[in-house]
Parts: structure tokens; sequence; C-alpha cells
């Protein structure tokens, strides 16, 4: 803060009665080339001065804020405050706080950094004290966002380095998984066709072996066995495969990928997440492969689906509908959940904001969706009314934008 020029003894300034008369117009003029709104008091606080600059903040004629005192000052930087903020505010004018800020509402909402100096002679004798509203509004709304921005920022990151980290982890988990579920396949294989020749050379023995009792049963439920470990056997290679389609870390680069191929892969890793209570209707249209990252459209994917599936209490009913409208493929999410209030419906892709129950949500689900679909050159628009259920819509154009490495997003 610039510091206040000595102040000599002059005459008083014709019009200006309460003034002390320490002024001058060296002082005033100071006052006036101040680019912050500043008053000034002397030791018993009457006004010594002030500047054009504090009236307009305050909404104050320039007659009106030359004939402040010390009350008239305090109520009116009072008044302007939320009545929460008046106590400290009042304490901090009481004390004569250096440096305090102040969040005023009228005549408009504006952010403060108040500051004191004082005001001395030519011998060094305090005549009064000088302060300064510096108004830092737009440095704060500045720092605000790159603040917003930089925890949105380390919360993608995270959650980024979460999901290469599970993404190693499950592409070791297929390979694992590959080697011993190719062999109990192919052993189930054998063991179904062995079974077959078994019944077939039982067709031709003699009757008292063919019509015996425990051996068509026993023969039977080797069948019937074997019939169900390869359903286990299809069941479990389809879950690998998915894995590895969800995971896809080679991918370095964008490519053209069928969208379907991902929403399957996505459906049966939350596939726990939705049976036996929760129907899923697929209303796929014709759609071109998308240019994109396909492991994270899958993250965008798998997140609104268990958003939806945590949504619905009981039964319900997700339908999952694509469609392309000769620029953009839109996916579109329908689920028969509770919905989100029209409260909360603006803040769902704020990060750490979470209608779910402690624990179960961490917030950063459609935040990180957002920047991936946004990423992809696309947009993402959520629907939804309490007790109606909720419509997210996914637009992606068929050729996204050319980008670097998937860790860039």
């Amino acid at each position: 803060m610039t510091k206040p020029p000595r102040v000599g003894s002059q005459p008083e300034k014709p019009g200006r009665k309460s003034r002390a008369k320490t002024t001058t117009p060296r002082f005033d003029t100071f006052l006036d080339a101040l680019p912050d709104a500043a008053i000034a008091f002397d030791p018993s606080r009457q006004i010594m001065g002030t500047n054009q600059r504090f009236a307009d903040l305050y909404g104050l004629s320039a007659t009106e804020a030359r004939d402040l005192d010390w009350p008239t000052y305090r109520q009116t930087v009072l008044s302007s405050l939320r009545e929460d903020a008046r106590p400290r505010a009042e304490a901090a004018l009481e004390n004569n706080a250096t440096n305090f800020r102040l969040e005023i509402n009228e005549p408009r909402r504006r952010l403060l950094h108040v500051q004191r100096a004082p005001i001395e002679d030519d011998d060094g004798r305090i005549l009064g004290q000088l302060i300064v509203h510096r108004d830092v509004t737009e440095q704060t709304s500045e720092l605000e966002s790159t603040n917003r921005e930089l925890r949105d920022t380390q919360a993608a990151l995270l959650h980024s380095e979460k999901m290469a980290s599970l993404g190693n982890l499950v592409a070791g988990v297929a390979h694992e998984l590959n080697t011993p579920i190719g062999s109990i396949n192919s052993n189930s294989d054998v063991a179904l066709r062995a079974l077959d020749k078994l019944r077939e050379a039982l067709d031709k023995a003699a009757p008292e072996v063919r019509e015996d009792p425990a051996l068509k049963n026993a023969v039977e439920i080797l069948q019937s066995v074997g019939k169900i470990n390869k359903t286990a056997c299809d069941r479990i290679v389809k879950i690998v495969r998915s894995l590895r389609n969800f995971a896809r870390l080679e991918e370095a680069e964008a490519k053209p990928a069928d969208l379907h191929g991902g929403l399957e892969s996505t459906l049966t890793l939350v596939h726990h997440e939705i049976k036996n209570r929760i129907e899923v209707a697929r209303d796929y249209g014709e759609i071109p492969d998308v240019r994109c990252f396909p492991d994270q459209l899958n993250q965008v994917f798998m997140n609104i689906l268990v958003n939806a599936a945590h949504a619905i209490e009981g039964n319900g009913k997700i339908t999952i509908r694509t469609r392309f409208d000769g620029e953009n493929v839109i996916i579109t999410f329908v689920d028969t959940g509770k919905g989100i209030s029209a409260e909360d419906l603006p803040r769902i892709f704020d990060p750490g904001f979470t209608t779910k129950r402690v624990g179960v949500g961490s917030g950063l689900g459609l935040p990180i969706c957002y920047k991936i679909v946004k990423e992809h050159g696309g947009r993402i628009d959520v629907q939804s009314e309490p007790g109606k259920g909720t419509t997210v819509i996914v637009t992606l154009p068929s050729k996204a934008p050319e980008r670097g490495q998937p860790g860039e997003i």
C-alpha cells in the first residue's frame, strides 16, 4: 500500500467543514490519485478526507462521503455486509486491524481487502490513519477459478491414475485367467464329446446293459454337468474378453471403435450390479464407428450404468438407445430410478458432489465423464425429475478431434 505523504498544519479548505485542519491540497491530491477507495480519519476519528472511488464503492455522493464521521463510516460499511459477517468486521474496525477482508453486498457484491496506514507530519507525529478499501473481486474470482481448475485437474489425474492401475490389474488378471480357463474349456469340450461316444456305445450294447437304470442315470448326470460346465466356461471366457476389451491399455492413439461392442463389454462387467432385478433394454440403431479412445468411453459407459443401477431401488429398467444424426452418434441411457432434484441437477458435474449415501459415491464419476466426453469433442446432458428417473444423453462426433496420449484427457 502506498504510504500517505507527511501532512503539515494548513488552513482548512473552504466547503469541507468536517475536515480536520491538518489536511493540505497535496494530501487531497494524494487521495484522489490512489487507485483504490480511501478514507482518512484523525486521532479523534474525525474525517480528514476521502476520494471519489470510496463514494462510488459504497453508493454515496461526493458530499455524503466528505461528511462522514467515524460512526456513519462504520455504519456504512457494516450495513453493506451480510448480517452474519458484521460482528467480525465490527471487531476489525474497532480494534484498528491493519489487514482484513470484507465481502460487501450493497450496492453490489464486491470483495475488498482493507488496509490501514498511519498518517504522519513532518516530525513523525501520528496525525491520523488512512484506510484503503481495495477491490479484489476480479483477482479473487480468477484465483478461485484457477483453484477450481487445479482441483478438477487433480481429481482427473487421481482418477486416471486409479484407472490406469485398475487397467494394469485387469490386464494381468485377464492374462492369468486365459490359460487355465482355456484348458478347462478344452477339457470340458473333450468330456462332452467322450460322453456322446459313450452314449452311442450304450445304444449298441446288450439290452440289459442299455436299459440299466443306474448306468443311464449316471450318463445323464455327467452330460448335464458337462453342459453346465461348458456354459460356465463360455461365461468366464466372455468376461475375460470383456476385461481385455475394457482395459485396452495398449491403445496409445485414438482409433475407430464400435461403440456397441464397448457397451456390451461394459454391461458384462456391471452384470453383478443389475442381475436379477434390473432389465436392460437395447434399442441399438445403425451407427458408424467413432474415432475415440475406447477405454475412456468405456469408463463413461460404466459410470453412467453403475449410477443408474444405484438409483434404482428394487426392480427397474435401464434402456440404452443409440442413433446417428449424420454427424454425431447419440447414446441415450434412460433409467427408472429415483431421479435427481431440481436443486441438485446443476451440481452433478461438480467434483466431489454426490447424492449417494456415505461410502458409496466419491463424487468423481460424472465430472470425469464430462471431461472425457468434452475432450472427445462431444457433450453430455442430463435430464431428471424426482420419482421419474434420469436420462443421460452422450453426444459424440463420429470423427473426434485428433489428440495425443489418452492420459492427456
